[in-house]
């Protein structure tokens, strides 16, 4: 198993980093979470930071945005806590493409081969 820091402790963290307290992550946080769709209320904040309870994906990704670091270093990995710049280049692409694949599950994965397939099979 991949021994991990508590996403509290990176919240946390990066807030005194910033200078944030709970109120301003939670006005951070408003335009991305208006921008994807997803709420985070200051009852579930609270229960992030105190551990309770951990943070899903579409919250981690808004939260490291508004902080401005990686995701994967708020979720308590050995990661450098920069968040990437865009990679614009077909490699780049590529890369990012495997990355995000890797996190559907298998039906998941099937689906969106499929859909590539249909997009490929209209050229």
């Amino acid at each position: 198993m991949i021994e991990r820091e508590h996403t509290s402790i990176r919240l946390k963290q990066a807030m005194e980093e910033k200078g944030m307290r709970q109120v301003d992550l939670l006005e951070a946080v408003k335009p991305y979470c208006k921008r994807y769709g997803v709420n985070i209320s200051k009852g579930q904040l609270s229960q992030y930071l105190s551990g309770r309870n951990e943070p899903g994906q579409m919250r981690i990704f808004i939260l490291a945005l508004a902080l401005d670091v990686s995701e994967a270093w708020l979720m308590g990995l050995d990661h450098p806590k920069e968040r990437q710049a865009p990679v614009s280049t077909a490699d780049g692409r590529r890369e990012e493409f495997e990355r995000l694949f890797s996190n559907f599950s298998p039906e998941q994965q099937e689906l969106i081969l499929q859909a590539m397939r249909g997009i490929a099979a209209g050229k």
